[in-house]
């Protein structure tokens, strides 16, 4: 007759409970890091939809809008809401962040929550002068919210002249 070597449930149950210890040892880390990482992302939809306002705007030979105002709360499943839009107000793009990933007001120095872009590609204030768009108003702020307070956050610059954009 053969023999067959087999587990007792004591030593499964041991096998299972170290394979458990050991994982949330593990996992501890990478969820504390899952902010960082979304906003890292939502930093980059961010550059994304300067990008296309800017790019936009010399396609069209005109002002465009990169709107903010409605990403300071979650949209239903989804965070803050970005809209690239004409100089009329007609949307022509929309990117959503991840939840409760939202445009910081209170860090971000961007005048009325927009950015407006010229025929040119360059950063313009409400009135069309380059002037006003300065280093001190250039700063888009990303945070991600947990209970009303931002536990991560992430951070890009508007060049005043080129607008170009550079991740912090």
């Amino acid at each position: 007759m053969k023999k067959y070597k087999a587990y007792t449930v004591v030593e499964l149950i041991i096998t299972a409970v170290v394979i458990t210890v050991i994982a949330s040892i593990a996992i501890s880390p990478v969820l504390k890091d899952l902010p960082e990482h979304k906003v890292k992302n939502d930093i980059i939809t961010i550059e994304r939809s300067l990008k296309i306002g800017k790019s936009e705007a010399t396609k069209t030979s005109g002002t465009v809008i990169v709107d903010f105002s409605q990403a300071t709360t979650n949209n239903g499943e989804n965070g803050g809401l970005i809209q690239i839009k004409d100089s009329e107000g007609t949307v022509l793009d929309s990117f959503f962040l991840t939840k409760n990933a939202l445009f910081n007001p209170e860090s971000s120095t961007i005048a009325n929550n927009e950015v407006r872009f010229d025929f040119k590609g360059q950063p313009v204030d409400s009135a069309g002068s380059t002037d006003n768009f300065t280093t001190f108003s250039n700063t888009i702020v990303i945070s991600y919210y947990k209970d009303g307070n931002p536990i991560a956050s992430k951070s890009l610059k508007i060049s005043p002249v080129t607008g170009s954009v550079e991740i912090d």
